[in-house]
């Protein structure tokens, strides 16, 4: 028993450690001037998190435990902290930076380890997560597929803007009055209980009379048998028919006192409930729909399914509705199926259906529900009907029906506004249909005459306008002078707007694109919410980029980027191409706005691609030098090389780092970045020239500019200079005098070099050469320490020949 007990001790502890899982034993890493590289070793290989927290970067271990004896690399002045927490069953190494990484990537290799790779930063590193808004507008985003909320992608101009005279076109509203309808005289015989037996009290005469519509006539003969009739019931009727025939006859006073009367007096009878209707009718049809349609809501308590009055007084409500624009209420009086309609009515229903999709812009169902209306009713009698028939047919494209029915309108519409909107519809719709086109611009000069300061008429005048220019190629400059004039005129918004974007369009098609964006960018401004926003946007998107880049071309800056942030909304929508902030940024640069020039092209690095940030790496290490930042040269050029070690800019980036690190003194650190083999170009070797020469490292100063002197015969006097001291220093005296003559009449060498040439001719024995160049210096230098030399010099050879 004994024995198992050990066996069964020993089989769990060895089950324990088998199922222990990974275990960190090991960190180390790897450093280049930028980067780092950590390793972290493992039993075998953990699931794993990485968190990054500013300056610390969090690497959570699944399932993981750290060894007793793990090894972690030494913290230091770029990892200043290392620290490692077991939380349950995760490991958690936690790495603090001084400052934060601009790059943190986890790997895994073959060999149960972690890679983290780490682009460091610097306390010059920029963070520019939000530039969107550190560009103050002159920003957009990188997309990669097509981006269609782009107007020039959108628009059906833009491939042709010639089109937009011929094609374009604003909705037009034109208003025809409801006619509202009247039941059929008398309306008496609707009440219960003798209805079709009412009418006898009115006489074979007074029915004549109704029939011929001689109202006039009927209001005495009423007015006599209400005088001679006792009885008090047939009074009322008779009454109600008094009332009646008045509203027929048009005395709207004698009938609104009449039927008011009525109406208050028998407000619980029959006849008091038709007065009230009655009245409701009579002041709709004296332009009063209002007050109507509050009358016969309130009436509708009084008028149940069963009532005579039902269906006449849902379709009063449904015209009053219309007329007063209370759609929602007009649906619901013509939906109702709890109430039957008389033939007299009901055709009007189908009417006032299709009425009800054209005011609702349905202007599909509205034609085919005129279409139907038209088989029973005569919809000329209908002004609103016949205008939502003509502009259905207008937008079916059945332009020549449609034409013969604003004629129509024309006859029925009083009104000199609305007139004027539907003779020039009538002529849009001949235009359509082909019709001879002098004779059309005569017709819209008519329009225009007749009716002067109307919407109608101005709109008349810009077609006329249009249809010159399209058949009159000698026509472009005076239709550019009528679009101005008529979009100062007009007191009509959409108006005034087509005429100013015409012009634009004008200016662009002779080339004044500078004259069209100012046109364009007016029309953007003044009609913020106008029909032709989206086509204004098109065009500014398509004629800007050229604009801008030929401002920036000439060296007119200021005004390349004027004109970029007055259309800021274009970029941040990602409408224009991403090159041209390039542009955006080179003209900062002009102007010595390196802050704002080195935002712009950090942002485009961030959003380009590999293959087109590359280039733009070129630019931020050459601002960032004209502006002395040294140090950011530094470290552009130091992401470059991370992210491009063999790329084509290579040799330039390389270059503008060793002399950001020369300009800031550090001679060491350039000299480590020499490589092997210089580049071939002339500016890297005169650089390493000059920080070979600040080590004093003149054999290679002497094989470099030597190299360049056999080449060119030419060489900067700086470096002819250095290239005649390390001759000098070297030995070569003879080679060493030739280049120092070359630059001892240059001001900022010739004391330097007249005392080294001097020194040579008194090696070579020739003191009078020799003092006659010590002389030299004291009688030319300004310098007071190379003064006091050469006298000094002199007085010593004096006293020495005299002694």
């Amino acid at each position: 028993m004994k024995y198992f007990f050990i066996l069964f001790c020993i089989l769990l502890f060895y089950g324990q450690s088998a199922s222990a899982g990974p275990v960190l034993s090991k960190m180390s890493k790897y450093e280049d001037n930028d980067s780092i590289r950590i390793f972290m070793a493992f039993n075998e290989l953990p699931r794993f998190e990485k968190k990054v927290h500013s300056k610390r970067i969090d690497i959570v271990l699944k399932d993981t435990k750290i060894g007793q004896d793990a090894v972690f690399f030494t913290e230091d002045d770029k990892i200043v902290k290392i620290l490692t927490e077991q939380h349950r069953d995760s490991a958690i190494v936690s790495l603090f930076f001084r400052y934060i990484p601009q790059k943190v990537d986890v790997s895994v290799n073959a060999e149960d380890s972690l890679v983290i790779d780490l682009l460091l930063g610097n306390r010059f590193t920029r963070s520019y997560q939000d530039l969107s808004t550190r560009l103050q507008g002159v920003t957009l985003l990188k997309r990669e597929t097509d981006d269609f909320s782009n107007p020039l992608i959108t628009s059906k101009y833009a491939h042709d803007w010639k089109t937009f005279f011929s094609d374009y076109e604003t909705g037009v509203s034109i208003t025809a009055p409801v006619k509202i309808y009247i039941p059929s005289f008398p309306i008496i015989r609707l009440l219960p209980p003798g209805k079709e037996e009412n009418i006898e009290l009115i006489t074979e005469e007074g029915l004549l009379l109704a029939k011929k519509e001689k109202w006039e006539d009927l209001v005495g003969l009423l007015k006599n048998l209400l005088a001679s009739t006792t009885d008090i019931e047939e009074k009322k009727l008779l009454a109600l028919t008094y009332g009646e025939a008045l509203l027929q006859f048009g005395n709207y006073e004698g009938a609104y006192k009449q039927l008011y009367l009525l109406s208050t007096t028998y407000t619980r009878e029959q006849v008091g409930i038709l007065a009230s209707y009655l009245l409701s009718i009579l002041m709709a049809t004296n332009d009063d729909p209002y007050s109507a349609n509050f009358h016969l809501r309130n009436l509708q308590s009084k008028i149940r399914t069963d009532h005579p009055l039902a269906s006449y007084h849902a379709l009063s409500l449904a015209e009053t509705s219309l007329a007063t624009g209370h759609l929602e209420n007009m649906k619901r009086s013509l939906d109702r199926d709890d109430i039957a309609y008389p033939d007299e009515i009901a055709y009007l229903r189908e009417l006032r259906q299709a009425d009800m999709y054209y005011a609702e812009d349905k202007s599909i169902k509205a034609y085919v529900a005129y279409q139907l209306a038209l088989k029973n009713v005569e919809v000329e009698e209908h002004p609103y009907s016949l205008n939502g028939l003509c502009s259905t047919l207008y937008d079916q494209k059945l332009f020549q029906d449609s034409a013969v029915c604003y004629e129509k309108l024309g006859e029925m519409v009083p009104d000199r506004n609305q007139l004027a909107m539907i003779y020039f519809r009538e002529n849009m719709a001949r235009l359509h249909a082909s019709e001879d086109s002098d004779q059309l611009i005569n017709n819209f000069g008519r329009v225009e005459d007749t009716f002067p300061g109307t919407e109608g008429a101005f709109r008349a005048a810009l077609k006329k306008n249009d249809l010159r220019y399209l058949t009159n190629k000698k026509w472009s400059k005076t239709a550019m002078r009528y679009y101005n004039a008529l979009g100062e005129k007009s007191n009509y918004r959409r108006v005034s707007e087509e005429s100013l974007f015409k012009e634009a369009l004008l200016y662009n098609f002779t080339g004044d694109t500078q004259k069209c964006i100012e046109l364009t960018m007016s029309v953007l401004r003044n009609f913020r919410s106008g029909p032709l926003r989206e086509s204004a946007q098109a065009l500014l998107i398509q004629i800007l980029p050229d604009v801008l880049q030929r401002l920036v071309d000439e060296g007119k800056y200021m005004e390349a980027l004027a004109l970029a942030r007055q259309n800021r909304q274009l970029f941040i929508n990602n409408w224009i191409d991403i090159n041209l902030l390039a542009g955006l940024g080179h003209s900062y640069q002009q102007l010595g706005i390196y802050d704002e020039a080195l935002r712009i092209y950090l942002y485009l690095t961030e959003i380009a691609n590999a293959g087109e940030r590359e280039v733009y790496f070129l630019s931020l290490t050459e601002i960032a030098y004209e502006k002395g930042a040294y140090n950011l040269v530094e470290e552009y050029a130091a992401q470059y090389g991370f992210y491009y070690p063999n790329g084509q800019h290579h040799d330039t980036i390389l270059f503008r780092r060793i002399k950001a690190l020369y300009a800031n003194d550090q001679i060491d650190k350039a000299i480590s970045l020499l490589p092997e083999t210089l580049p071939d170009m002339v500016e890297f070797k005169l650089l390493a020239s000059l920080l070979y020469f600040n080590q004093n490292r003149y054999q290679e100063v002497v094989s470099i500019l030597m190299n360049i002197w056999q080449q060119q015969a030419l060489l900067p006097e700086k470096h002819t200079f250095i290239l005649a001291e390390s001759l000098f220093r070297i030995g070569r005296n003879d080679e060493s005098e030739a280049f120092f003559a070359k630059v001892s009449t240059d001001e900022q060498f010739q004391d330097f070099s007249l005392y080294r040439l001097a020194e040579i001719s008194k090696q070579k024995g020739n003191s009078g050469d020799a003092l006659e160049k010590i002389s030299q210096i004291s009688e030319n230098t300004n310098n007071n320490l190379w003064k006091r030399y050469a006298d000094k010099e002199l007085l010593y050879n004096q006293i020495i020949s005299s002694l």
